[in-house]
């Protein structure tokens, strides 16, 4: 069988897949938002610890960029989630960079200063009861994990804490977390229950919009944690019965998720161009997959932006406004590739490569996660106000603005976008140029960043915050 032919059978399998999950190919495909790959320190090129990301949020939107330094509370201070309910605050909260989308449940991202990164996947689940205390966690469950935790591990343990003791308000939703030693997928399900798995070392693990943690073994702490009674209550709810193989994306998981075709197609063309081979879209892709070479983070990048291009799933002249969600889709607002080594501190070991709004028009810039402030423009107001703003908008925050680089990023994407065939090759090619001069650029920017950091950390601190502004500037100018 030909490629073409095995991707004109996948498109008559997806078809159905369709037609017998009540789904319709055309529409806006609302249950899919985000994607992530995942990948271990010895699958990647260079050793670091990868997670790609991109954050899908339909309707109009707004990505500010802060930066919350490390704080100390006082005795007594506390914590009030979106829902009322009320915590204590720990003694000390770490500093972190934070991606928000105003109003948004589900849509920000954070790097704190360990090397922490956290973002998520919407996982619809087959709960339909709510058991929740004082309303339960939403919003507040990632910023806590990235305000509290050195490391992945950690915040698993903080995530699931939470979870059990408030309850999730919503379907169901995996949360991709990662530091410079290892990357954990949290899957969690409306109500109190939760599972979470490491990532092999040596593979990858691509994340669409359905669970893909499959047999669980929380006698194995070393890969596995959740809460205990996972298998329990899905016996009592009538979903598992006991002595036969257990699978939690088949027993807690929705199952027209599982066969949405925006999930398997995304799913299978990640894989293939990750393994640089052909797989069945019949099978049931194992939670983690070792890649055909080690990973480097542009290999990342080029996944991230992809359309199907070269292939019979191609959509013209805009794919962007295809039937079946792109990787790059008409959803994105911002993507990043988080490339985190360990062998160095992680204030310059920890740099999350970040594009503005649709990585295929954008290139991805270098961040650090040691970087002690923002440059100018890329947020609609201070941190302390945009967290008591979060469900509380200004009636114009989403009024374009000169001074705000969100609106010169979108303004960028609605013109490519209104003339695909015409404007879209060449601002890819701009793009790309401008991004392989950066990655060029940024090897001996970086080697000097780690030689001023082992002299005198302040000092490579501010080359770093310089370095950023500049990038920053050259982004906004290539966008006007």
């Amino acid at each position: 069988m030909t490629r073409t032919e095995r991707v004109l059978r996948l498109g008559w399998i997806l078809l159905i897949f369709a037609l017998l999950s009540g789904t319709t190919l055309a529409g806006m495909p609302s249950q899919c938002n985000c994607f992530s790959i995942l990948v271990g320190k010895e699958a990647s090129q260079n050793g670091a610890v990868l997670f790609a990301h991109n954050e899908d949020d339909w309707g109009r939107q707004l990505v500010n960029w802060y930066y919350v330094p490390r704080r100390t509370h006082a005795s007594g201070e506390t914590v009030i989630l979106k829902s009322g309910a009320e915590l204590p605050q720990v003694s000390e909260t770490w500093g972190y960079h934070w991606w928000e989308l105003p109003g948004m449940n589900f849509a920000d991202s954070y790097l704190n200063e360990w090397g922490v990164t956290i973002a998520s996947n919407a996982c619809r689940s087959r709960e339909d009861s709510t058991d929740l205390t004082e309303g339960g966690i939403t919003y507040w469950l990632r910023r806590l994990m990235a305000e509290r935790a050195r490391t992945a591990r950690e915040a698993v343990l903080i995530g699931g804490a939470l979870v059990e003791k408030y309850g999730y308000d919503s379907s169901g939703r995996t949360y991709c977390i990662a530091d410079p030693q290892e990357a954990w997928l949290m899957a969690v399900v409306r109500g109190r229950h939760w599972v979470a798995q490491r990532v092999p070392d040596d593979g990858v693990v691509v994340l669409p919009n359905y669970y893909v943690i499959e047999r669980v073994d929380l006698q194995d702490s070393t890969r596995f944690l959740g809460c205990p009674d996972l298998i329990e209550y899905a016996i009592d709810q009538g979903w598992y019965e006991k002595g036969t193989e257990f699978s939690f994306r088949e027993v807690y998981g929705s199952p027209e998720a599982a066969v949405d075709p925006d999930n398997r197609g995304r799913h299978w063309r990640s894989l293939e161009l990750l393994l640089e081979d052909t797989l069945d879209i019949n099978r049931e892709f194992p939670f983690a997959l070792k890649p055909a070479g080690k990973v480097a983070k542009t290999d990342l990048m080029q996944v991230l932006r992809d359309h199907y291009e070269g292939s019979a799933w191609e959509w013209r002249p805009n794919p962007h406004a295809n039937d079946t969600m792109t990787i790059c889709s008409d959803a994105n607002q911002y993507a990043f590739v988080a490339e985190l080594r360990s062998w160095l501190p992680a204030e310059i070991g920890a740099v999350l490569w970040y594009a503005p709004r649709k990585p295929c028009i954008q290139p991805f810039i270098p961040l650090y996660a040691g970087l002690p402030s923002v440059p100018q423009g890329f947020a609609y107001t201070d941190a302390a106000s945009a967290i008591r703003q979060h469900f509380a908008l200004p009636e114009n925050i989403y009024q374009p603005t000169d001074t705000l680089a969100y609106w010169s990023f979108d303004a960028r994407v609605r013109a490519v976008e209104a003339d695909w065939p015409e404007t879209f090759p060449k601002a890819r090619k701009r793009s790309q140029r401008f991004e392989r001069v950066w990655l060029k650029k940024h090897r001996p920017i970086d080697a000097k960043i780690q030689a001023l950091y082992r002299r005198d950390p302040q000092i490579a601190r501010e080359v770093m915050l310089v370095y950023t502004r500049k990038l920053c500037r050259r982004l906004r100018k290539m966008n006007r």
